[in-house]
Parts: C-alpha cells; sequence; structure tokens
C-alpha cells in the first residue's frame, strides 16, 4: 500500500510562507503555559482573548494546581492525538494534517484548564466562609469587656474575615474598650500604653485565640 506523502513536522511549520491560522496555532502552543503569552499571541492574531479564559486559581497553590493539570493533559492530549492520527493515515490511508493535531490537542487542552479551574473555584466556594455579617467589632469588644476575657487578634480576625494587619483600623483608635484584643505571642494588646489598658485586663486567664471559640463566646453572650 503505497503511504503518502510525509506530513509537515511541528519545525517546518516554522518556515517561511506559512498560513496565518498555522503559525497562530504553534505560538499558543510555545506561550500556552503563560497566560500572557496567550492574550498577546490571540491580539496579535486579531482573535479575541475571551475565548481562552485562563483559570484562576486561589493563590500560589491553586494557580500551581491548575498549571498542573494542564501540563498533563496537554501531553496526554499531544500523545493520543498523535497515535490515532498516525493509526489513521497507516491503517486507513487518512492523512491528518499538523494544523488539525495541533487543534485538537489544543482544544482538550484548553477544556481540561477550564475544567481544573472551575473545580478549584467551586471547592473554594464550598469552604467554609468567616461569617462576617454577622458580627461586628463593636460587638466582639462589648462581650470581651463584659465577661473580662481576652481575645487574640487573629481568632478577632478570622471572625470578621479581614486581615490581621486592617483589625486596628477596624477597632479604631487605642483605648481600654479594645485593649481586649492582645497578641497570640504575648498576651497583650500591641503597641498600647499603660494608660490605655483596661484595668481588669489581666484578672481572667483565659483566652480565647480560635475564630470558632470567639463564634461561640459571642452566642453565648448575646443569650
Amino acid at each position: 500500500m503505497p503511504r503518502p506523502r510525509a506530513l509537515h513536522g511541528f519545525g517546518a511549520a516554522h518556515g517561511r510562507g506559512m498560513p496565518r491560522p498555522y503559525e497562530t496555532v504553534c505560538e499558543i502552543a510555545h506561550g500556552l503555559f503563560r497566560p500572557s503569552g496567550i492574550v498577546a499571541t490571540l491580539a496579535r492574531s486579531g482573535t479575541d482573548p475571551k475565548i481562552l479564559p485562563v483559570p484562576a486559581g486561589a493563590g500560589p497553590r491553586g494557580e500551581g494546581i491548575v498549571r498542573k493539570a494542564v501540563w498533563i493533559s496537554f501531553f496526554v492530549a499531544l500523545v493520543v492525538v498523535n497515535v490515532l492520527a498516525e493509526a489513521m493515515n497507516y491503517f486507513a490511508d487518512v492523512q491528518v494534517a499538523m494544523f488539525y493535531r495541533l487543534t485538537f490537542v489544543l482544544s482538550i487542552t484548553v477544556v481540561a484548564a477550564i475544567f481544573a479551574g472551575t473545580t478549584l473555584l467551586v471547592s473554594k466556594l464550598g469552604a467554609e466562609r468567616p461569617l462576617s455579617g454577622q458580627f461586628r467589632p463593636r460587638e466582639v469588644l462589648a462581650c470581651l469587656e463584659m465577661k473580662k476575657v481576652r481575645c487574640t487578634d487573629g481568632a478577632v480576625a478570622g471572625l470578621l474575615g479581614i486581615q490581621p494587619q486592617d483589625l486596628g483600623r477596624i477597632l479604631g483608635p487605642k483605648r481600654p474598650a479594645s485593649s481586649w484584643v492582645v497578641s497570640k505571642s504575648t498576651h497583650r494588646p500591641t503597641g498600647f500604653n499603660q494608660d490605655e489598658l483596661h484595668p481588669d485586663l489581666f484578672r481572667n486567664e483565659r483566652i480565647i485565640d480560635s475564630p470558632e471559640d470567639l463564634k461561640q463566646f459571642i452566642y453565648d453572650c448575646r443569650n
């Protein structure tokens, strides 16, 4: 059985006279794992970058998970598509051009990237969120003062759904009422002068150090 003409290889695809769609696919393959590279490539080719959404991970760890899934999908698709194309070429004498091979590989990879990003996003949305809408800083301070109990800044920030470094701005100026929020390491309020401390600050040895315990403490205080 006569074999068809040899297909153009990936290296030959970078030669002169290459069709614009072919060139675009090759450029995307080079910059596939760099989101900025994809957007730049599509912009140069006149393609709307929105057709290839880049899944947003939850921070560096989430981005690493998505990137790993994309790499695995790319190499699996690369092998499977080329094996199937060569099998069709050998047994059915049907030639699959490199352009279509790359299109299939990139399509599978993009679908896998979207699926991985969606799965990661859903898992993050399903995680427990701080119930910041149920608690106000004034109520937290009032309960701590009423029960004469200190609480760590991390626990208060976790309950309110804010970053620990923003806690000082949320609680307002340093005063005895806000001195119940203390550092986890020193068990003392950070940056307070002696006249800004509550007189009963150290009367109780109990210190709340987790958002969950503080939440239950607030519920008990309400009752």
